[in-house]
């Protein structure tokens, strides 16, 4: 909630409706923002985000800050495809894939600056959060990726474990589990 209102983002647009609201589940109740509010009211909001008191969307692949009364443009890069917005913590990281071939980027938004994450942090980036000091990154990889600075190459983590929570034969010998 933000402001004692709801939010909702979908494939139809998006929605607001009052914290005070007594049946959330009528949809007639919530209000759908539009034109005003410097939105099309048809267009899909693909993510919603509250950080720092502050709500940011995606729509039109771009990301748009709410200013309390329209959404303003905050960031847009040509050639791509917003993967997620992450605010698990102090600072708001977003995932790019790039559509024209040219590389995909992680950015990171902190303190009024632009961080762009050095590239050893992940290939294809599927989520990112903040613990702390430290960045850990997903991604298609076998690897676990972190670091301890906005711009600093990562440290890469291999694990001994199964590559996935199915398994197929346990057995014990020599009083040692084996997971296969």
């Amino acid at each position: 909630a933000l402001d004692n209102e709801f939010w909702m983002a979908t494939d139809q647009g998006l929605y607001r409706a009052s914290v005070n609201n007594p049946n959330l589940a009528d949809l007639s109740l919530w209000e759908k923002l539009g034109e005003v509010q410097g939105l099309i009211s048809s267009a899909p909001v693909s993510h919603l985000v509250v950080h720092k008191n502050e709500l940011y969307i995606v729509y039109n692949q771009k990301i748009w800050r709410w200013d309390g009364a329209r959404f303003i443009l905050f960031f847009e890069l040509k050639d791509f495809f917003i993967n997620y917005l992450s605010d698990d913590a102090t600072d708001l990281i977003v995932g790019l894939r790039c559509i024209t071939g040219c590389g995909n980027r992680v950015i990171i938004f902190a303190d009024g600056q632009q961080y762009n994450v050095h590239g050893s942090c992940f290939a294809n980036p599927l989520y990112a959060v903040q613990d702390g000091d430290r960045y850990w990154y997903a991604d298609l990889s076998d690897d676990y990726r972190s670091t301890t600075g906005r711009e600093q190459s990562c440290q890469q983590q291999f694990f001994n474990a199964p590559y996935s929570q199915n398994l197929s034969e346990i057995q014990v010998a020599d009083h040692a589990v084996y997971v296969a």
